[in-house]
């Protein structure tokens, strides 16, 4: 005969009891902490992504801008008209600034565009759509005259446009140089005069804006002391320190974290609810049976719960999955047959 489970009359069951919900609880608290460290390293992991793409993104909107100076000179510079205008002897100002100078006022593609001679002497330049008075370099700061410095055989030589980054007096600068020559073939000049077209595209708001919108860079500006570590410096073709580009950094981690907390609070409830049941199951079972008594299960209705029943050490089961309902007249007759 069994004996009955009573916690009052065994204080060695309550003790085993509060053991094994105890461990319960610290299995429950160990799964939620490992299922919010990881989401905490997952969100960090793609923070840190991120601040790479974004880094990787800033560099190619300054590679792309130069790129872009380096285009419009190649546009203006290689064309037949621009050859017969500015190898005359007395250059054509109406032409040229009609023809160069106004861009500023009509596209805003560039802001200056000056012509130097073989010697690189500015003889004609136009600046925010103002004639250009100056002669030598000195505008135009450090980087245009080491750009000059490392290319000029190629530039009166051969066909090459080169762009990169100067400190101008009116600021950070992306300017472009190229030899003015013939869509086709070589320049006919016999002696060794030279004409180079030089634009400048100063960096403003504006283009910082336009730059941060096409490569997806949150308030991308620009800064002459460093401020944070996403700080990246910008320097010249001379390769002196111009100052900083900072951005805001988008947390695509921290902000998906913030967006699924209540899925994840909801699947930690649930499944603490589970581990807890069913460790409250099991060490019930385990410790009535360690004490010597019988364990009966009810309401088994499907196989599956039969087998999980048996493993967690019920001694006796019973419920639909052995028995269904019957009516009455077959419950009688049934008791009827087993007396006879």
């Amino acid at each position: 005969m069994y004996r009955t489970l009573s916690w009052r009359n065994i204080p060695t069951a309550r003790t085993l009891f509060a053991m094994v919900f105890m461990a319960g609880i610290g299995l429950i608290i160990s799964v939620v902490a490992l299922l919010y460290l990881s989401l905490h390293l997952i969100s960090t992991k793609t923070n840190e992504i991120d601040e790479h793409r974004a880094a990787l993104s800033v560099q190619g909107a300054i590679q792309t801008s130069v790129n872009r100076v380096s285009s419009l000179v190649l546009d203006n510079a290689v064309w037949d008209d621009a050859v017969r205008e500015a190898y005359r002897p007395t250059l054509d100002t109406n032409w040229l600034y009609n023809t160069w100078g106004a861009g500023f006022k009509i596209n805003n593609l560039y802001d200056g565009t000056f012509v130097l001679d073989e010697h690189f002497n500015v003889i004609w330049g136009s600046f925010q759509s103002q004639p250009f008075q100056e002669t030598n370099l000195d505008f135009f700061g450090k980087g245009l005259k080491a750009l000059i410095a490392q290319h000029a055989r190629a530039l009166s030589g051969d066909k090459n446009i080169y762009a990169g980054i100067s400190k101008t007096r009116s600021g950070v600068a992306f300017v472009g140089i190229g030899l003015i020559r013939p869509m086709v073939g070589r320049l006919q000049v016999t002696d060794g005069t030279r004409r180079y077209l030089v634009i400048t595209r100063h960096l403003n708001a504006r283009i910082l804006s336009d730059l941060g919108s096409t490569f997806q860079i949150d308030n991308l500006h620009f800064t002459p002391d460093k401020i944070n570590e996403l700080s990246m410096p910008l320097r010249s073709s001379a390769g002196e320190l111009l100052g900083y580009l900072n951005w805001q950094a988008r947390l695509p981690g921290a902000q998906a974290a913030r967006a699924a907390s209540s899925d994840i609070t909801q699947i930690v409830v649930l499944a603490s609810a589970l581990i807890l049941l069913f460790i409250l199951v099991s060490g019930t079972v385990r410790i009535a049976n360690a004490l010597g008594m019988a364990v009966v299960a009810e309401g088994v209705e499907t196989e599956r719960q039969m087998k999980l029943l048996r493993l967690a050490g019920c001694d006796q089961l019973q419920g639909f999955w052995f028995s269904q309902p019957m009516p009455i007249e077959s419950i009688r007759a049934l008791h009827q047959v087993r007396r006879c």
